[in-house]
C-alpha cells in the first residue's frame, strides 16, 4: 500500500487501539500455516479478520456491512455464553537478568 494510501486510511479510522494476543508456539505455527494457505498478508490480518466476524456476529446492530453474514461464520460463534468454553491464557515468563538497577553497573560515578 502506498504512503498517500496509508494516510488515508490512518485518518479515516481516526484514533485505534491495540488488542494484544498471546498464543503458544504450536498455536502460532498452525496459524503460519494457514496464512500461508489462505494467502493472508500476516497472522496480524488473520486477527483482524476474525475479530471483524466477531463483531458481525455479536453485535449486529452495529454491523455496517451491506452482505449477509454467512451462516459458517454465525455457526462459529452461536455458543457466545457457553460457560464451559475456557481459553487458556499463557502468561508470558520474564528472563531475570543478573544485573540489577540497582548494581555498580549502573550507577553513574562522579569524579
Amino acid at each position: 500500500m502506498n504512503p498517500e494510501k496509508k494516510a488515508e486510511r490512518r485518518k479515516a479510522m481516526g484514533e485505534t487501539k491495540k488488542v494484544p494476543v498471546r498464543i503458544d508456539p504450536k498455536q502460532w505455527e498452525r496459524l503460519d500455516e494457514i496464512r500461508k494457505k489462505f494467502k493472508f498478508k500476516s497472522n496480524y490480518e488473520i486477527m483482524q479478520y476474525i475479530l471483524s466476524c466477531f463483531l458481525r456476529v455479536a453485535d449486529p446492530a452495529n454491523d455496517a456491512e451491506i452482505e449477509p453474514v454467512p451462516e459458517e461464520i454465525e455457526m462459529m460463534f452461536d455458543d457466545l455464553s457457553d460457560s464451559e468454553r475456557h481459553f487458556e491464557y499463557v502468561k508470558p515468563k520474564r528472563s531475570m537478568n543478573n544485573d540489577s538497577l540497582n548494581s555498580s553497573k549502573h550507577n553513574l560515578k562522579s569524579n
